[in-house]
């Protein structure tokens, strides 16, 4: 399992609640303060949990668009607030490399907030937004069509199956 932009770690808890082993899921950040905070959190987990170690897993400093896995290693790749943030061609890249490290009839998930009509650039420049994961929304027409045509046709992945929260 990998997870890209990890944050505070929290999803990387629930993945390793249902993996448990050590090392099966890998988060990436750039960012020192997420990867810091993603490891305080671990510790807090593990006098929490019984059931949690904190080498299920593994940090790794590096970015969406060069990821630190040996191609065809990872069952699924994962995302959530973050493609919708990359420039367009930043998301190509981040998009071929969760493709390369996946393994044959690999899953990549990826969860983005969305918005209904573009969003001005006030509130696109919002730093408490940008925090919540908001400001980088974008109409749903040209999430699904961007993210479609990078997924289908550029890299083959298959299925795809849109979901609505």
């Amino acid at each position: 399992m990998l997870y890209v932009g990890v944050g505070g770690g929290m999803e990387l808890l629930q993945f390793a609640y249902f993996n448990r082993q050590k090392g099966d899921v890998i988060g990436i950040d750039v960012v020192d303060e997420m990867l810091k905070a993603s490891q305080e959190n671990f510790k807090e987990a593990e006098k929490q949990n019984p059931w949690f170690k904190s080498d299920f897993v593994e940090l790794k400093k590096g970015d969406a668009m060069n990821l630190l896995v040996e191609d065809n290693s990872i069952d699924v790749a994962a995302q959530n607030c973050l493609f919708n943030i990359i420039k367009a061609d930043d998301l190509k890249q981040a998009i071929a490399e969760m493709y390369w490290v996946l393994k044959p009839h690999g899953r990549l998930v990826m969860s983005d907030s969305t918005c209904e009509q573009p969003m001005n650039d006030e509130l696109r420049n919002d730093g408490r937004l940008r925090a919540l994961c908001l400001s980088g929304s974008i109409p749903i027409t040209n999430y699904v069509k961007m993210q479609l045509m990078l997924i289908l046709e550029l890299y083959k992945f298959g299925l795809v199956n849109l979901t609505e929260f």
